[in-house]
């Protein structure tokens, strides 16, 4: 991929992979001007696999939207073809050493967060060298503990870059599982892995935001028109009926302290559903 040998490029190199799955393996390795790096390397074969692999699952979803009310209800051929261009994007590394890129630049204000450097004069659509994290991953709770770390004000500075991707960058980080978290010696929190992004147009930016407000003043009729705003309504939807089932749906689910949580979110999605409205699938 390089066009070089790997002892040309690299002043050494661990052929021992450090974490492997299923589009490929990541390697340690140091760069001639000495940087300590990771070197992700697809395996071989993998894109013609899949290419194979995603047309038998989208001619299936288009067979179940076109033959069952759940398929048509939920729209899950366009679900499947943004899973399909989701791990279509993903392998191609030079589209996730771009967007590594953006987000550290968008990052670079925030308070306690890290995005590694990518290398881009070593990166391929097969290949991508980045900066090494050196540091603690966020899955080994025990260890961040016995460190005497403030493991809530880590959480707030995640939570807090997190909620300014999506709710100000419109570009975010949609695989933010513990192993792609690590606790870095100068106690920021390290993001990695942004082969799997988001990103959200300014109507739909703009909608979500809208439907937070909704939600926090506890106000149906804002709601609803957010929700228009970001889905397809159909001309057959009782909107005053719509209305007060939100209500109704707030008064039962947002009482009190408890306000809006994951749980919440998958039944105010499945309330909508039952009105035949189709919530857009980059949502």
């Amino acid at each position: 991929e390089l066009g070089a040998p790997v002892e040309q490029v690299f002043a050494q190199f661990d052929w021992t992979p450090v974490a492997a799955a299923s589009i490929g393996q990541v390697y340690f390795a140091k760069l001639k001007t000495g940087e300590d790096v990771i070197v992700k390397v697809q395996r071989p074969g993998v894109a013609e696999s899949i290419d194979r692999d995603l047309k038998i699952l989208l001619g299936l979803a288009r067979r179940v939207e076109d033959s069952t009310p759940f398929g048509a209800e939920y729209g899950v051929y366009a679900l499947a073809r943004e899973f399909a261009s989701s791990l279509e994007e993903e392998l191609d590394f030079t589209t996730e050493a771009k967007s590594t890129e953006q987000i550290r630049s968008n990052m670079a204000d925030v308070e306690g967060i890290e995005v590694p450097r990518v290398y881009l004069r070593h990166s391929t659509p097969r290949l991508m060298v980045q900066e090494r994290f050196i540091g603690t991953p966020v899955r080994e709770s025990g260890a961040l503990t016995a460190e005497g770390l403030d493991t809530r004000a880590l959480a707030t500075h995640l939570m807090q870059a997190e909620l300014k991707q999506i709710f100000s960058d419109g570009f975010f980080h949609a695989d933010l599982h513990p192993g792609n978290l690590f606790i870095l010696p100068n106690g920021d929190v390290g993001m990695i892995d942004f082969g799997a992004t988001g990103r959200l147009d300014p109507l739909m930016l703009a909608s979500l935001r809208s439907m937070m407000v909704a939600v926090a003043l506890k106000d149906a009729t804002l709601l609803r028109e957010s929700i228009s705003e970001m889905t397809d309504i159909g001309a057959d939807v009782d909107l005053d009926a719509f209305e007060r089932a939100l209500s109704r749906f707030m008064a039962l689910h947002m009482a009190g302290e408890i306000g809006l949580n994951a749980k919440v979110v998958n039944d105010l999605f499945t309330l909508i559903g039952t009105f035949g409205v189709r919530i857009p699938a980059e949502l």
